[in-house]
């Protein structure tokens, strides 16, 4: 839906980019979906700190849930990489990554500095994670 590019690091705008082809043959039409293949990758996921049996709130500190987060985030980097082949004869684009992160329990590190990790990686270092709280 809308742009034919992601204009906000959203849910929605993670979904894969298609235009329609509209086929009309006398009385009748069909839409055909014709998926982009320049777009920038941008993939999306959430996370659950307290629902991750590998961290424990009272013995995680910041450097161990960084540590997580950056696993987490390069998975979603070769996900990126493998939903998103580049078109021939062009250069693969560097994706966009968003991991929202419920810290419940947790401490939350800065954001900025866990994005310098990612400088030439991903398109977005200093928005690639949104801390919530239920």
């Amino acid at each position: 839906p809308g742009s034919s590019v992601a204009t906000s690091l959203s849910e929605g705008e993670s979904k894969r980019k298609h235009v329609g082809l509209l086929e009309i043959h006398r009385d009748q039409f069909r839409l055909k979906p014709i998926p982009l293949k320049t777009v920038r990758p941008f993939i999306m996921s959430s996370i659950i700190l307290e629902d991750e049996p590998s961290l424990s709130p009272i013995s995680a500190d910041s450097n161990i849930i960084m540590e997580f987060l950056e696993a987490k985030v390069n998975e979603l980097i070769k996900q990126a990489e493998k939903e998103y082949s580049p078109v021939q004869g062009k250069q693969a684009m560097t994706p966009l990554i968003r991991l929202k992160v419920d810290y419940s329990g947790y401490m939350a590190c800065n954001p900025q500095r866990f994005g310098c990790r990612f400088i030439g990686k991903v398109a977005n270092p200093n928005e690639i994670l949104l801390f919530h709280r239920r």
